[in-house]
This record gives C-alpha cells, sequence and structure tokens, in this order.
C-alpha cells in the first residue's frame, strides 16, 4: 500500500481540525447531560415564584371559589385565611393565607390530605413543585 506524504502545513491544519472537532464533541455532550438539570431547575424556579407570590384573590381568578373559606383576624391587624379546594377525587388542599390586611396577605401554608373532618390536621406540603401537582389551576 503506497504511503501518502503530507506537507507539514497540511498536518497542522488536518490535526487542528481533528482538535476542534474533538473539542466540540466534548462541549455538545456536556451540554446535552446538562440540559436536564436545567429544565429541573427553572420549573422549580417556577414553582416557587408561582407559590410565593400567590394571594387570596388570584387563587380565586385560578381555580374559582373554594369549598369552604375561613377568616379569622388577631389583635385587629392580621388576618388568616384558610381556603380549601378539591385536590383530586379524594383528597383536599387547604391554603392558609397570612397578613396584616386581607387585601396583603400571601400564601404562608399549603396542607395536602384526605378530607376527613372539619378539624382535620393535614400533613404541611411545602415543595411548591408538589403544590403545583396537587393543585394545577394555581399555574393558571
Amino acid at each position: 500500500m503506497p504511503l501518502v506524504y503530507v506537507s507539514g502545513r497540511a498536518s497542522q491544519a488536518l490535526t487542528l481540525k481533528i482538535a476542534l472537532g474533538v473539542f466540540l464533541g466534548i462541549v455538545a455532550v456536556l451540554v446535552l447531560v446538562s440540559v436536564p438539570g436545567w429544565i429541573e431547575q427553572s420549573n422549580k424556579n417556577h414553582a416557587r415564584i408561582v407559590s410565593g407570590t400567590m394571594t387570596p384573590e388570584k387563587l380565586i381568578a385560578r381555580c374559582g371559589q373554594p369549598i369552604k373559606d375561613n377568616t379569622v383576624s388577631l389583635y385587629g391587624t392580621i388576618s388568616i385565611r384558610d381556603m380549601q379546594y378539591q385536590a383530586s377525587h379524594k383528597n383536599i388542599a387547604i391554603l392558609s393565607f397570612t397578613g396584616e390586611h386581607a387585601n396583603d396577605s400571601h400564601l404562608t401554608a399549603f396542607h395536602l390530605g384526605a378530607d376527613i373532618g372539619n378539624n382535620a390536621l393535614l400533613p404541611e406540603e411545602n415543595d411548591p413543585q408538589e403544590q403545583l401537582i396537587a393543585l394545577p389551576c394555581m399555574d393558571k
């Protein structure tokens, strides 16, 4: 088999092209490996923003009237508003809003569980993504 002689400059150009191809291939693999993590972080941030900026008015606008809506005023300045929604077939979601005024309240607790009576203490769900899964209308 005859050997082909490549001049010095052509050899350097070929080496640079191969090195560039390997480098770009490594960069492409790293980007593809990182994309799912970026998407996951983006979803977490979105859920945190939706949950963190939720107010009773937004909740009613997005999810309709609650099954139960109870507001208690403490010391004349602090209001606690509990709103109950049907989350799934057998589960309920109780969202508690606290603020200095009824119109200036924010979501402070999200409880999700089975409807077992008026005085049921349901476990608190602190993960904003789980909140949106349980009550997807919050993200309209």
